[in-house]
């Protein structure tokens, strides 16, 4: 039997926070939006309950602690139904996007762990399950959400997250004005704007840990095979230079005290070892054009990291861009091979003069 109807007005401001007239008005919404469909949009079985009714319903199970087998009783329904309902409605009543957002606006941003399986995207994280760290912003006043950061790797720190997920550009945007077509977010640095704007992300992995997987996220202008593939024992370092108008423009992976160089006759080992560059890479929009990304992003890595250095080429590309710098060119024996393979193992180690 149900208990609870819309069609008793005095039901409506208890569960809803809403005046009768507002109730309906938004019962028209969900009307407007499909609420009056089934929920797979084929011809089947009627909905046991009214519109109005299955708005009403969803209404306490947002704004209370009832689970959906507490609440189907009261509305004459079965738990399985008011989950239905409760699916179908969500999305319809979610609130459209803030046009335009006060300047004295306060947000309170907060992220939580997620679990996730897809291991290109997920890391693991401090409670060793691997997950994905998602930022959300909302109004201090309201409580509303006004944004949701693009989730980052779990084992990323949450100011390193806050940047790179953009929530920080998400939640102060000007929704009301659009920037001219012509303004892309990397158009200024493809006209060869400087970078003195950029700052360095570092995650660091030490030789206690086993291995791990790369906290890199998959994304265009990247080769995956370098960032997206494998596990990697420590001691090692990943590197990514972001800037603020472009996003993440370079990226590097720094081997800690490596003795690399057995294989290459005319190399002296250091007694210390070296910091070995394994990949640096440029986003390939971003090359070339006189901007010297890769030159500065390795000013910012040799700031963080002591010398000397050491370099792997994996194609004749880079081989080009560590020439140019004026460093020592040590071949492998089996070069030639390599190359013919396609790669595969590094055939050219470049060193610090």
């Amino acid at each position: 039997m149900q208990v609870i109807t819309a069609v008793r007005s005095e039901w409506i401001f208890p569960f809803t926070g809403l005046q009768p007239a507002q109730f309906r008005t938004l019962v028209r919404l969900v009307a407007e939006r499909g609420g009056e469909g089934i929920v797979d949009g084929r011809p089947g079985r009627q909905w046991a309950l009214d519109l109005a009714d299955r708005v009403l319903l969803v209404a306490p199970y947002w704004r209370t602690n009832l689970t959906m087998r507490q609440i189907g009783p009261h509305f004459g329904v079965s738990h399985s139904a008011a989950h239905r309902i409760i699916d179908a409605l969500a999305p319809l009543l979610a609130l459209g996007p803030v046009r335009k957002r006060p300047v004295e606006q306060i947000a309170i941003v907060d992220g939580t762990l997620v679990p996730t399986r897809d291991h290109r995207l997920a890391a693991r994280s401090k409670n060793y399950r691997y997950s994905t760290n998602l930022q959300v912003a909302i109004d201090a006043s309201t409580r509303l959400v006004i944004a949701v950061g693009d989730p980052q790797p779990g084992n990323r720190n949450d100011t390193i997250v806050y940047r790179s997920s953009a929530i920080d550009q998400k939640s102060t945007l000007d929704c009301s004005r659009s920037p001219p077509a012509s303004a892309s977010p990397a158009s200024e640095l493809r006209r060869g704007a400087t970078i003195a704007a950029v700052q360095i992300e570092i995650t660091r992995h030490d030789s206690t840990r086993p291995a791990a997987e790369k906290p890199f996220m998959a994304a265009v202008g990247f080769n995956a095979a370098w960032w997206n593939i494998g596990l990697v024992k420590g001691p090692i370092a990943w590197c990514s230079a972001r800037d603020p108008r472009a996003g993440e423009i370079a990226r590097a992976q720094i081997k800690i005290r490596s003795f690399t160089g057995e294989a290459y006759p005319s190399r002296h080992i250091p007694r210390n070892g070296a910091t070995e560059i394994d990949f640096l890479e440029v986003r390939v929009d971003l090359r070339g054009g006189g901007r010297a990304i890769g030159r500065s992003f390795l000013a910012m890595i040799k700031e963080e990291f002591p010398g000397p250095y050491v370099a792997l080429s994996l194609d004749e590309s880079s081989d080009g861009f560590w020439r140019r710098l004026g460093w020592v060119e040590h071949d492998h024996p089996e070069a030639a091979e390599y190359r013919a393979r396609g790669g595969g193992v590094p055939a050219v180690l470049f060193e610090t003069p």
